[in-house]
Parts: C-alpha cells; sequence; structure tokens
C-alpha cells in the first residue's frame, strides 16, 4: 500500500480531516503521527518518553531554584547534542519502520504532520543562522536519506485566513513555517496543494479524492 502524508500550517485543519479520514475513509488505514511532540505521538521509543520525563523534572527542579541562583544552569554541551540527535534519528526511523510494517499488511498508512516538514528551515534563514553541527548533519539526513510519503498533501491557505483561525500565532511564524512546507515540497513528487480556505466538506471531498487515486 502507500504512504500520504498530511500537513499544513497551524490553522489549515490537519486535525479535523485526520480524524474524518481515519473514521470514513473506505479502506484499511492506519495513521502515525510523524510531529515533534511526544506527548501527542501514537507510536515512540521509550527512551523518548523517558527524555520526556527527566525534561519535565528538571524544569521543575530550575523553577524551584529559579529565586536562589544567581546564573542560570548550563545548557546541554557537544555530548548532549550527540546524543539528542541519534535518539530524534532513531524515533524518526522507528516510525518509519511501524509504517513500512503496516503498509506490508496491506494498509494505507497516513501519516500527521511529517518530519520533513516539521523542521524545514527556509533556505534564506538557513543562509543566516548559526545552526549546530548536530541540526545541520539532521536536517542534510532528513532532507537525503529519510523515506519520503508517497504522496503528500498541503492543506494551504494565506497567512491572514490562518492567522484568523489561530490567532495565538504571529503572522511571521506562520509565514515562515508556510514558505519553508513549499520549499521543500516543491521539490518532491506528488506534492499537491489543497484549498484550506473551502468548507471542511469540500476539502475532505480532495483529500479522499487525492488518496483513492494514489492507492489505484
Amino acid at each position: 500500500m502507500v504512504s500520504v502524508a498530511l500537513i499544513g500550517v497551524d490553522g489549515a485543519g490537519k486535525t479535523t480531516i485526520t480524524d474524518r479520514l481515519r473514521a470514513d475513509f473506505p479502506r484499511a488505514m492506519k495513521t502515525i503521527y510523524m510531529g515533534t511532540s511526544i506527548q501527542s505521538s501514537n507510536y515512540t521509543l521509550p527512551t523518548s518518553r523517558l527524555i520526556l520525563h527527566l525534561k519535565r523534572r528538571r524544569h521543575k527542579e530550575r523553577e524551584a531554584l529559579a529565586e536562589f541562583v544567581e546564573h542560570p544552569p548550563r545548557t546541554r554541551g557537544k555530548l548532549g547534542a550527540a546524543l539528542s540527535l541519534c535518539n530524534q534519528l532513531g524515533e524518526e526511523w522507528y516510525r518509519q519502520l511501524v509504517s513500512w510494517w503496516f503498509q506490508l499488511r496491506g494498509f494505507v498508512v497516513l501519516y500527521d504532520r511529517h518530519f520533513i516538514f516539521e523542521h524545514a528551515v527556509p533556505k534564506a534563514e538557513l543562509e543566516q543562522r548559526k545552526l549546530r553541527l548536530s541540526e545541520r548533519l539532521h536536517l542534510w539526513l532528513l532532507n537525503n536519506a529519510y523515506p519520503k510519503p508517497h504522496l503528500t498533501l498541503f492543506l494551504d491557505a494565506p497567512v491572514a485566513v490562518l492567522q484568523k483561525r489561530k490567532e495565538e500565532q504571529s503572522v511571521e511564524r506562520l509565514r515562515r513555517h508556510r514558505d519553508a512546507v513549499l520549499e521543500v515540497g516543491l521539490t518532491l513528487k506528488n506534492f499537491l496543494i489543497i484549498d484550506a480556505r473551502q468548507s471542511v466538506d469540500e476539502v475532505y471531498a480532495d483529500v479522499e479524492r487525492a488518496v483513492l487515486a494514489s492507492t489505484k
């Protein structure tokens, strides 16, 4: 079977369409969250859960010590960055292996978000920012070695429309994410843009039609 990534900037309606596909799609489907939030993940490594737990505990400890500490604790060093990268890569490839397993069993696999687009950075900004070596390596591996979805559906709308739906997000942040997604997406095969300004029923019809066509 095939893998389909449903992506979009905040406010585009990803969650609504994903939930409806999960409930109404006429063929056997499995959904895998391919975003960066461990709390939202339906498949994740035990190490990632452990790291999340330790981060939360450390954050509480720092808050408790804040009024007594003159200087904030130092951020992680090179070793910490390397270990974090190893777990991050392990997490991404683990979910990919789960996807392949479901595809071999005949399921259509729907990706709720996708790492390639979640970590995308506009080229102009990438040239200006000083990224860690681990961050640059991670981006290179995602763009050059990580498997791409068979089909990517981008729920798109003007930034002004998206910002009205997600008022807590700044226009600049939404524009940055949208630009990065388009830069990456337009280099891929089977990257389709769906107008998210339509009604939910119209957006769903376009998405369902595209996914069904990809399974023939």
